[in-house]
């Protein structure tokens, strides 16, 4: 027959990617092959409904907010302070801290005085700017398929193409 061992195995392995807007409370992560790839975490100003909502990449992080020259996103707006916040990332989570700004920091109509976790759809306020967060997740699925070789030449051998 043949002299190749049928421990010899070849292994193809099959990459599909996609690319989905995922709520990030429903993300899987790690089970079934999936594995999160990571968030674009974003801040949109405006009316949704009107279609005149702005998009803001909160990249690269930390991000920092405020009216001084040089921030992730500059406010021209005298209530909010020169360096009056930062957002950041911690294991795949946004976070937000107030810089001692004068008019505050708010997540949902409450003023933060620390580290505060944002979530999907949250309005987050720098003084009187209103932005809502917004999160796309990126989720890549892999799957592996093992065929054994032996098998595959015994078969091209009985046809007759080797």
């Amino acid at each position: 027959m043949s002299n190749i061992s049928p421990r010899k195995r070849l292994c193809v392995f099959s990459m599909a990617t996609q690319d989905a807007l995922l709520d990030p409370g429903l993300v899987d992560h790690g089970a079934n092959g999936t594995t999160n790839e990571g968030a674009s975490w974003m801040l949109a100003q405006g009316s949704a409904e009107n279609n005149d909502a702005q998009m803001i990449i909160v990249h690269p992080v930390p991000f920092s907010v405020g009216r001084k020259p040089g921030c992730g996103l500059q406010l021209n707006n005298r209530t909010v302070s020169g360096h009056h916040a930062d957002l950041y990332l911690d294991r795949g989570q946004m976070w937000v801290l107030d810089r001692q700004s004068t008019n505050g920091t708010y997540v949902n109509g409450r003023r933060i005085t620390e580290a505060t976790p944002l979530r999907e759809e949250d309005l987050l306020q720098f003084a009187d700017m209103a932005f809502r967060v917004k999160c796309e997740q990126r989720v890549t699925t892999c799957q592996t398929l093992q065929e054994d070789v032996c098998d595959q030449l015994v078969f091209a051998l009985l046809r007759g193409f080797i």
